[in-house]
């Protein structure tokens, strides 16, 4: 599956992928809840997809980082 073009995705996609991008710059893996949360909202398949599997990345830290690994 390719990435789309920044300007096929719906406003909605776009708004969602700016909170998630500023939450990611911000917080990073210590907010992986919330970014899970908003890619669960996004309606563009590639995208939904890539933030869901970076969350899954995120959570396997989060969990190495308190020692449940």
């Amino acid at each position: 599956m390719e990435r789309p073009k920044w300007e096929d995705l719906s406003q909605h996609d776009k708004d969602l992928l700016g909170r998630i991008n500023k939450i990611d710059e911000e917080r990073g893996w210590h907010d992986w809840p919330t970014i899970a949360s908003l890619a669960d909202e996004l309606e563009n398949e590639y995208y939904k997809k890539f933030w869901i599997r970076q969350c899954s990345h995120y959570n396997h830290l989060e969990e190495a980082s308190v020692g449940e690994l």
